[in-house]
């Protein structure tokens, strides 16, 4: 493909620092790709592994690596002797393009002498990182407590909540990870010790007051908004012209202090407070429009208002007091940050001690190594940094790699890509403040020694989508919200090629709100699920997506996701509703592991091992299957012991009333479910006493058949692999440096505590033809030719901006003054600001985040809220009513002065607190706003504008959605009541009735036999049997009897090997580090492990001949699958559901009839030519054409599934014989 000219630029550019803001979808990965390879073949080549590339994940770095490999041997093809190819093609598998992590750690392999490191190292899990960060606050808490300082015991008092000291942790460990951002953390937290010591002398340099003087200024922008148009109104011929001098000397003053940036704070102080507001004039004229003059006053009083809640907020008290107050919290503030900076030290300390390091140690490691002289080594050596994904860069990460790129040095070798636009990892601590100041700093000529370009081209989606990503952002962006002006050279521009539709266009961008009275029910979230059911359902009657450049096809399911800012809470409520409405859902989340009731059962039996004396675990396991009590049987044990003359307490714990009450006479029918649960419990505490954690879960699964009842529940796939996910959590954690059940607990509940949730395990192929749910996060890098963008109306988390703590990465601590002898506590102008800047902070990370989301659509963008429409007389302020007439001011203000700058005002952006806020106030402009407002009884006059951006709006009440559901129920239960006869007294009639509706002959002779279903398999076998009149097929099937029934067999039989052995060949590449070089015996070993681990039944090692998988592993074909494996584009034993013509499968068959077949592809995977399907086979057979011959309808099949769910060419298909042990192509 040709590039344009500024991608050509992007590849072309040397000799300089290169900066590139490529918006989404402009195809900077292929460019970064070509750039490597240019680099490396082109003119004045160098060798690959003088260039480090930085990508954000593994993936990236494989797939980048195969695709450099291909072009190299391309080349090589051309020219075969060509020794300096040879040479690339030898080094491209060590160069280092890879992650920063992996950067980071081979940098500390290769120098780790230098920073006095143990060689043998490892690094630690997160679950163990937050177990020994407890411990160790644990530990240095006690010591203080111990020391009794009166520093450290005023600061506990000052910031703990009650008689805890929870928060006091949650600040210390904030501090600590806020430090571990920056290159420097103990300098950092040194600094932070002197935040609160301020003097009135230093107070106007301070930068908290320059940051409220600035945020002061923008907020009087709304104040003069109002004054400007109060006089406009008042200068009309028919307006309160009366209302003139006193506006305009108000307006005067308040232009006059929204422009006082050069004063001190308390001279505009003055200024605010001494501002003059007179008495509006009460003079009667009939001339004067009433409601000119009712709205003059009314905008005049919203900036006398404003100009109030202002004074509190910024003037409330002169500088004098605040340094006074500030003084109050200087000492705990101090003590706080050192406890931090103890904490670092303990906490590395202990690190040491135990040979671990985490992620945040390998990037301080390795910059430790680079400042002390390994610099100039690394320098020396690469010829260029590439550093993908730049925007979330972090300080640490921008001064190790301006380091080894030898900047300081003035070595122009840096070339880093990004878009700021797409910056939405806060949560991380990145920093897109280290992008913009390059995109401040850097030139836009050719030539110069640090030089930014920009990719605008978007070529993945229709006009009508980057029109509408334009229109939003034109007016929202900016540098003081999301970090970036959204002007010419960020908006983005059509760069693919699209046909265009005829009449009515399906691809404009539609707002779809939904009527509901609490946004925060599950009932809201139903109704917003079930409004998109409604759509999607439409869609699939009449909707299209592109299909090339020059066509198109009807929408599947496939081709739509539903994007969620959080899918928690809300993923299996839309899940639910979907397939209520008939419309498959996959869900891949990273949220409700920890909530699944098999795994709380098999955690809470474990709490109760450590401990059987906590009543809540020891209820949950006696109610679950393990322990098989009743409630009535748990209340009758209560109720007999309270009858009972006790030795006890009332204290006591349910366990000893169970010790106590087992030999009740009252309670002899559970006598014997009492003892054998208190010995169950006793004889497994003495196990947990020697048994690893893994091994525990394992045999507790096994013994008491929990895991066949969990199999054996609704979802129970899903159930079995989250408890075989739980105990490859607990073989993680025993390569912890803990051991035992306590802290196995423990170290589950940290990761709960802090909401390291895997997600349920997924059984589902994410490839199958569904609608797809995930969060907005997870769709960074992907498209969808349909986005449902939803839960617009949910409103942004401003949480942390509440606390009694706020931190900010430049401006440090906030925290309150509270006068701890008179126990007063006063508001600091200091934490008040930090905690609007953090505010504005949140809210620009929000805005980029909803343009990673629009852009993720390739042919239609749906976006959808729940909203109360409000009451028509007084709408409040939240409702959908009350928003549009406050978005009225923008049309307003056009209307009344004809002018206005595209980026809305400040002050209304910065208001906004959802993602339906920001879009409604930028759709305020668009001509079909109006019909919008006239939809919900809100008057809105048309605007006089030529918008042609496509814009549709819909606002579904809640009656109008139950009407659809009833409609639907009425019709089921109609077509119902149409197939069943009526029973009565008139038997006679209704027999004829009977007979005229069932005594005619059957008309549809072709359909006999047809059926609905069938599997993939079945239909192979009926097309080999060549029967006459196949009028329905008829198998032999192998009794299928459970494992923890069934006999133990040594060697495993037909089927059954087959099932094993596509088991083994699943987990090959996932479990465990085997190479082609590994002996028949490390396979053995292996297999077992798996056993062990539940992962494999039970002696399947036995009926597996180990020579069979190595030689799969080391063939051609295995080792092309290992390579997809690595690239993340293998995917085995794919489920999938597919519709054909019953035709197809029988000729006497209707061709408009559809029957439904399933099957399961073992293997499939994608090189870039296209699709490889492979499928095992154990069958005894002689040569590969008797396979041939006998799979090669199944194969056709999958191969159609295949291309149906991908939208691929299926290039290769193959059957792997491992009786035979060779290849066999299709």
């Amino acid at each position: 493909m040709g590039f344009t000219p500024e991608q050509q630029a992007v590849i072309d550019a040397r000799n300089s620092n290169v900066l590139v803001s490529a918006a989404a979808g402009s195809g900077k990965t292929t460019v970064l790709v070509e750039r490597i390879i240019q680099r490396i073949t082109g003119d004045n080549p160098i060798d690959i592994d003088k260039l480090l590339v930085v990508t954000f994940t593994k993936a990236a770095a494989a797939s980048m690596k195969e695709k450099i490999l291909a072009a190299i041997q391309k080349k090589l093809a051309e020219d075969p002797d060509n020794a300096h190819l040879q040479r690339q093609e030898t080094l491209v598998h060590g160069a280092q393009i890879t992650t920063i992590d992996s950067f980071c750690q081979y940098i500390i392999r290769n120098n780790f002498n230098d920073i006095d490191l143990d060689p043998s190292y490892r690094v630690g899990d997160e679950g163990e990182m937050k177990l020994l960060k407890a411990d160790v606050l644990e530990e240095l808490l006690e010591e203080k407590y111990e020391e009794a300082d009166p520093d450290f015991l005023e600061c506990m008092e000052y910031f703990a909540t009650g008689s805890r000291d929870d928060k006091v942790e949650e600040f210390i460990l904030k501090l600590y990870d806020y430090a571990m951002s920056m290159p420097f953390p103990e300098e950092w937290l040194t600094e932070r010790a002197d935040d609160y010591s301020l003097s009135e002398e230093d107070f106007d340099s301070a930068p908290f007051v320059k940051k409220a003087l600035a945020g002061f200024a923008a907020s009087m922008e709304e104040c003069v908004e109002y004054y400007r148009i109060a006089l406009k109104l008042a200068m009309d011929p028919d307006g309160p012209y009366f209302f003139g001098d006193l506006l305009e000397n108000e307006l005067d003053q308040a232009s006059a202090i929204r422009q006082s940036g050069d004063k001190s704070f308390d001279e505009v102080r003055a200024m605010v407070l001494n501002m003059n507001f007179a008495r509006l004039s009460t003079k009667k004229d009939d001339s004067v429009n009433a409601d000119k003059r009712e709205l003059a006053k009314n905008y005049r009083d919203k900036a006398k208002k404003l100009i109030g809640k202002l004074q509190e907020k910024y003037f409330a008290e002169d500088k004098k007091t605040i340094c006074a107050h500030m003084a109050f919290a200087a000492k705990p503030v101090k003590t706080l940050a050192l406890l931090a900076l103890d904490f670092k030290k303990k906490f590395d300390e202990k690190k040491r001690e135990k040979g671990i390091i985490d992620f945040g140690d390998m990037e301080h490691l390795a910059l430790e190594i680079i400042l002390k002289g390994g610099a100039a080594q690394y320098r020396d050596y690469f010829e260029e940094v590439m550093i993908d994904e730049y925007q979330d860069s972090n300080n640490v990460q921008e001064l190790l790699l301006s380091a080894v790129s030898g900047e300081s040095e003035k070595i122009y070798n840096r070339f880093m890509v990004g878009d700021v636009k797409q910056s939405i990892y806060k949560f991380r601590l990145a920093r897109p403040e280290i992008f913009m100041e390059k995109i401040a700093k850097y030139s836009w000529e050719e030539g110069q020694p640090e030089r930014k370009i920009s990719l605008h081209n978007n070529f993945r989606s229709r006009s009508e989508v980057l029109d509408s990503v334009n229109y939003i952002f034109e007016q929202i962006m900016d540098e003081n919200l999301g970090r970036v002006r959204y002007n010419e050279d960020a908006r983005l521009v059509v760069g693919g090629t699209f046909p265009q539709p005829e009449g009515e266009n399906p691809f404009a961008t539609e707002l779809l709100l939904g009527d509901v009275t609490d946004l925060s029910s599950d009932e809201g979230r139903e109704l917003e699920a079930s409004m998109i059911a409604t759509r999607i359902e439409e869609l699939l009657e009449s909707g299209v997506v592109t299909e090339g450049e020059d066509s198109f096809r009807k929408v599947r399911y496939g081709d739509i996701v539903i994007l969620l800012r959080t899918t928690k809470g809300w993923d299996d409520i839309f899940r639910k509703t979907l397939e209520s409405r008939g419309i498959p859902a996959y869900v891949e989340s990273r949220t409700g592991y920890f909530s699944a009731t098999e795994v709380v059962t098999v955690l809470n039996f474990l709490r109760i091992l450590d401990n059987p004396r906590q009543d809540i675990p020891l209820a949950s396991v006696m109610r679950s299957d393990i322990g098989g009590f009743t409630d009535e049987d748990l209340a009758l044990i209560k109720a007999a012991d309270r009858d009972t003359e006790k030795t006890g307490f009332e204290g006591d714990s349910f366990y000893d009333i169970l010790l106590r009450c087992k030999n009740l006479e009252q309670l002899q029918p559970l006598e014997n479910k009492i003892s054998a649960f208190i010995n169950l419990i006793e004889d497994y505490r003495q196990r947990a006493e020697y048994l690893p954690v893994s091994e525990l879960i394992g045999t507790i699964l096994s013994d008491t058949h929990f895991a066949e009842y969990c199999a054996s529940l609704p979802g129970g796939t899903k159930r079995l692999a989250n408890l075989n996910m739980l105990k490859e959590k607990a073989v993680d954690y025993e390569k912890t440096s803990f051991s035992g059940v306590f802290h196995f607990v423990r170290y589950i509940e940290q990761l709960e505590k802090y909401e390291v949730d895997y997600g349920e395990a997924n059984i589902l192929d994410e490839n199958a033809d569904v609608v797809r749910i995930m969060s907005i996060h997870k769709s960074k890098g992907l498209e969808f030719p349909v986005v449902f963008l939803s839960g617009m109306a949910k409103s942004f988390n401003f949480m942390d901006t509440k606390d009694s703590v706020v931190l900010d990465m430049d401006y440090g601590i906030g925290a309150p003054a509270i006068d701890l002898e008179r126990r007063i506590q006063y508001k600091t102008l200091r934490k008040n600001i930090m905690g609007e800047n953090m505010k504005m902070d949140i809210l620009g990370e929000e805005m980029r985040i909803l343009y990673v989301a629009m852009t993720r659509a390739k042919d239609k963008l749906i976006m959808t809220g729940q909203i109360e429409i409000g009451d028509e007389e007084k709408a409040s302020e939240g409702s959908l009513r009350g928003r549009l007439g406050r978005n009225m001011l923008l049309r307003n203000r056009e209307a009344l002065s004809g002018e206005m700058p595209y980026i809305l005002p400040y002050y209304l952006r910065s208001s906004a607190g959802s993602y339906l806020d920001l879009v409604l106030m930028a759709l305020a402009r668009h001509p079909d706003y109006a019909k919008l407002c006239e939809s919900v009884g809100v008057s809105c006059d048309p605007l006089n504008r030529s918008d042609e951006v496509p814009f549709g709006f819909r606002v579904m009440t809640k009656d109008e959605l139950t009407a659809e559901e009833i409609n639907r129920d009425v019709t089921a239960k109609v077509r119902l009541d149409n197939l069943l006869m009526p029973a009565g007294p008139e038997k006679l009639r209704y027999a004829d009735l009977f007979g005229e509706r069932f005594g005619d002959s059957y008309a549809f002779d072709s359909f006999e036999g047809l059926y609905v279903k069938t599997t993939v398999t079945e239909l192979k076998k009926a097309m080999l049997e060549q029967k006459d009149e196949p009028t329905h097929f008829i198998f032999d099937e192998e009794e299928i009897v459970p494992s923890f029934i069934a006999e133990k067999e040594k060697q495993a039989k037909g089927a059954a090997r087959g099932t094993i052995y596509h088991r083994v060949m699943e987990l090959l590449y996932d479990e465990g580090d085997l190479t082609p070089d590994d002996r028949a015996g490390d396979l053995v070993n292996w297999m077992k492990k798996m056993e062990a681990l539940g992962r494999m039944p039970e002696g399947a090692s036995d009926s597996v001949d180990e020579k069979d998988i190595l030689a799969f592993y080391k063939s051609e074909i295995g080792e092309r699958m290992k390579k997809a494996h690595d690239l993340g584009r293998l995917h085995r034993e794919s489920p999938f559901m597919m519709g054909i013509s019953a035709n197809k499968v029988n000729s006497k068959f209707p061709d408009s009839e559809q029957v439904l077949i399933q099957g399961i592809i073992d293997v499939w995977f994608e090189e870039d030519d296209g699709l490889v399907l492979l499928d095992y086979k154990t069958d005894r057979v002689k040569d590969g054409s008797e396979l041939s011959e006998r799979y090669k309808i199944q194969l056709e099949y999958y191969e159609d599934a295949l291309e149906r769910i991908t939208h691929k060419k299926v290039k290769e298909r193959i059957i792997y014989s491992f009786t035979l042990g060779e290849t066999i192509n299709l």
